[in-house]
């Protein structure tokens, strides 16, 4: 059995190398006895593929064993070598070796080509961040290997699911990487450690507390509650993240506030809450919301802060679900609402960093089983285990009396009528696409199928600019929201990025990884059935079905090069990080697009005959 360490090793590896080849250098791929007759290897090498990559810049040469490779998603990584040129043979080399390597490549690649002025630290921050994810997984494996089968039970509770991400992000470089929790932390607020923690709470003078609510009832008032003592009269309860708390503590503004009176530290108040998978939002599964905190960590790119702009977006967004009609002839697709936030106002700052979002929390008591989100259902089970989506699939196959691959099949269809289908109707009727990766995407199954959808998260919202004028008719609001309307080539590349690459392809890659259906089987059936949904499609909607289908690479987002350059895009205009064009795998070549365009050129003659007939 594999130890902590060698699982996180290799889970660091597979993550690094395959934003490297994604993003940096592809290599060269070879089948594995062809490498053979070629090259002496000074262990025994598995898999069936050899990806070689070169470094010029070190000169370095490395041969990488491939033991699954995806069309759609992340390959998996077995033993690695490096070419000796004096003993002309091929010694194996230490993992981590190789990506203080690749990072070296990089580095050296960019001193002619510097985006964003000086880099030198580039180098280390990286460097820094990878290890940090490596033994953050390390720590994690180790403690919650004895829980794998409620890691990946089908059956586990919601908070179960949100706590189970030991790898994380599956398209970053250092995916656990948590610059900012100290590791005497985690034990309480990581959610892979299953972390709990009461609230800590301040009072602020009334005056000073900006409240914005869509709700019934104040939520100071339902905070009171919760604090279980009595506020001073003049005074609101307000709740952060004992980490935010911790950096409020130390800021000027704060310690004048607490000298003048007109702020009280409380402190740790009230019962635990649950960090859910995005660390910073909480739950409490009596409880009508979650709430969502800032919290002074960077995860993956970004130092995770509420703005008062998605807070003001979040409000919208939620008087406008209830206006479009979309929804209420969609009951299995559902957006989950940020109907309310509250902060401490202080002279001359735009967000003081107590601002708290307030989201609906429609998993409460019984209704928690069979519901995760989708990087949950995909995550890379530990070694000897079996993939939450894999053992769902399975129980499914046993139910329905059919094979693995006919139930991987009704899966993956409910899935697309279920989740895919309604977000490119959205967009098609509305102009509003959705930022719908793995970790926003929530599916509920009933017996074992995708049944309903669920959307979340107020940073995540693109409005088309050709839109415009009907959304802000319908809810005037968002005529003050500037930053969520796009041009739509701009949507084009984003949504389809994060609905594609970073959901589909994920479920794709783990039905093809764990043997239930191969993955061209799949990009085969989901090109067919894109095929079909175009036909009806009539705008924007119709536009990425073309652009995903038509298109031979596609820009992704690069998430080691945002990193190395240290782009926090959330910070960043537009929110802009690096992109790169990467390879399409549902790319048709020129002679299937033709006759797959005669073909209903054909079809629509038909319908048009029997119309006029």
């Amino acid at each position: 059995m594999l130890l902590s360490k060698q699982i996180a090793e290799n889970a660091a590896f597979e993550a690094f190398l395959n934003s490297y080849i994604r993003e940096i250098n592809r290599g060269e791929w070879f089948a594995r006895n062809e490498w053979l007759l070629k090259n002496k290897p000074s262990a025994l090498i598995s898999g069936e593929e050899i990806l070689q990559l070169f470094l010029p810049l070190q000169e370095k040469v490395f041969a990488v064993s491939v033991s699954y490779k995806s069309l759609t998603g992340c390959s998996r990584f077995a033993s690695v070598f490096q070419y000796d040129c004096k003993e002309e043979v091929w010694h194996q080399s230490n993992k981590l070796c190789v990506i203080v390597s690749l990072i070296q490549e990089l580095q050296l690649g960019q001193s002619g080509e510097d985006l964003q002025g000086s880099r030198g630290e580039a180098y280390s921050d990286l460097l820094s961040r990878v290890l940090d994810s490596s033994r953050c997984i390390e720590k994690y494996v180790e403690q919650r290997e004895k829980d794998a089968f409620r890691l990946y039970s089908p059956k586990a509770s919601f908070i179960e699911t949100e706590q189970s991400l030991l790898f994380g992000h599956w398209m970053h470089p250092s995916p656990k990487s948590r610059q900012g929790m100290a590791d005497w932390q985690q034990e309480r607020f990581a959610p892979e450690l299953q972390g709990s923690f009461q609230l800590h709470f301040f009072l602020a003078e009334n005056s000073s507390v900006k409240e914005v609510s869509l709700l019934q009832g104040r939520p100071t008032s339902w905070f009171q509650e919760n604090m279980g003592s009595a506020c001073p009269s003049g005074y609101c309860a307000v709740p952060v993240h004992p980490l935010q708390a911790q950096w409020l503590l130390q800021q000027e503004y704060v310690k004048n506030a607490l000298r003048e009176g007109t702020l009280i530290n409380i402190g740790p108040q009230g019962r635990e809450f649950f960090p859910t998978s995005s660390v910073r939002t909480v739950y409490a599964e009596d409880k009508d919301f979650m709430l969502k905190f800032s919290i002074p960590v960077k995860l993956t790119n970004s130092l995770r802060n509420n703005k008062l702009s998605e807070c003001y977006a979040g409000l919208a967004m939620t008087k406008l679900r209830k206006k479009i009609p979309f929804l209420s002839s969609h009951p299995s697709f559902k957006m989950m609402d940020d109907p309310a936030f509250l902060t401490i106002m202080f002279p001359g700052m735009k967000e003081s960093g107590f601002e708290v979002i307030i989201r609906e929390n429609p998993f409460r008591h019984s209704h928690v089983n069979s519901v995760c989100c989708v990087a949950a259902l995909v995550q890379q089970p530990l070694p000897g285990h079996k993939s939450r989506l894999y053992q769902t699939v399975q129980l499914l196959a046993e139910k329905r009396h059919l094979s693995l691959k006919e139930a991987g099949m009704l899966w993956f269809q409910s899935y697309f009528d279920r989740c895919v289908k309604p977000l490119l109707e959205l967009y098609d009727c509305w102009g509003i696409a959705l930022e719908a990766h793995q970790q926003n995407s929530v599916i509920e199954c009933r017996d074992y199928l995708p049944h309903t959808f669920y959307y979340r998260d107020n940073q995540g919202y693109y409005l088309s600019e050709r839109c415009r004028n009907k959304l802000v008719a319908m809810e005037p609001s968002l005529a003050e929201l500037q930053e969520l309307f796009y041009n739509e080539s701009v949507i084009k590349e984003r949504f389809s990025y994060y609905l594609f690459f970073n959901q589909i392809f994920s479920i794709l890659h783990r039905l093809g990884a764990e043997d239930v259906i191969e993955e061209e089987v799949l990009i085969s059936w989901l090109q067919c059935r894109l095929d079909k949904l175009s036909t009806v499609l009539k705008a924007s909607g119709k536009d990425v079905v073309a652009y995903v289908l038509n298109q031979p690479k596609l820009r992704v987002k690069a998430n080691l090069l945002t990193s190395f350059y240290e782009i926090d895009e959330l910070e960043a205009e537009l929110e802009q990080a690096v992109y790169r064009e990467v390879n399409n795998p549902l790319y048709r070549n020129e002679k299937e697009a033709l006759l797959h365009e005669k073909k209903h050129l054909l079809s629509s003659r038909e319908q048009g005959a029997q119309t006029a007939g």
